[in-house]
């Protein structure tokens, strides 16, 4: 039985199998063998069959890691991209760029929440829905409601999602 999987040792090797399993001695052992892009091999090694079971034991937990803090980690980069950004977005909405100051409400909402009242009122679709948002987090489910389903009639996709989801309810 031969088992293969992708490795990054480098750049000039990336796969690797693990071959059946033979005996040295008493002990079970395996042969790793490992490949260029080329299909040359370039290196074998012989390890134990505990050896192996850890190696797959930590690339299963690596692999439930990225599972389960994939999220975490996909925010945290989120929020690093956003934190780089900010001083030019809060120089742009401070002369007058309604995009910029969209954007700050949507990634700080706990400190930038009050630009969106004034774009949602000049009509941006995307700022109606923050205005919704903002107004379901202080407690007003009719008044976020109500801006809901101005974004949805003005076309915002993700409002029209949520009118859908509601009305099945």
């Amino acid at each position: 039985m031969v088992l293969g999987f992708v490795i990054g040792v480098s750049d000039n090797m990336n796969n690797a199998v693990i071959e059946s399993p033979s005996r040295n001695g008493n002990q079970k052992v395996f042969e790793i063998a490992c490949f260029d892009r080329d299909g040359s091999q370039t290196r074998k090694f012989v390890v134990s069959k505990k050896t192996v079971i850890k190696i797959l034991a930590i690339g299963l937990a690596i692999l439930g890691l990225s599972e389960i803090g994939g999220d975490v980690l996909g925010k945290w980069a989120m929020q690093e991209k956003a934190d780089s950004l900010r001083p030019t977005m809060e120089a742009l909405a401070k002369n007058g760029q309604d995009e910029a100051s969209l954007w700050l409400a949507k990634n700080y909402p706990e400190t930038e929440a009050y630009r969106v009242a004034p774009l949602a009122d000049k009509g941006m679709p995307e700022a109606m829905l923050y205005q919704g948002f903002n107004l379901a987090r202080a407690g007003d489910k009719n008044g976020a409601m109500l801006w809901i389903e101005k974004s949805a009639d003005a076309g915002n996709e993700k409002a029209v999602e949520i009118i859908k989801r509601d009305s099945k309810r």
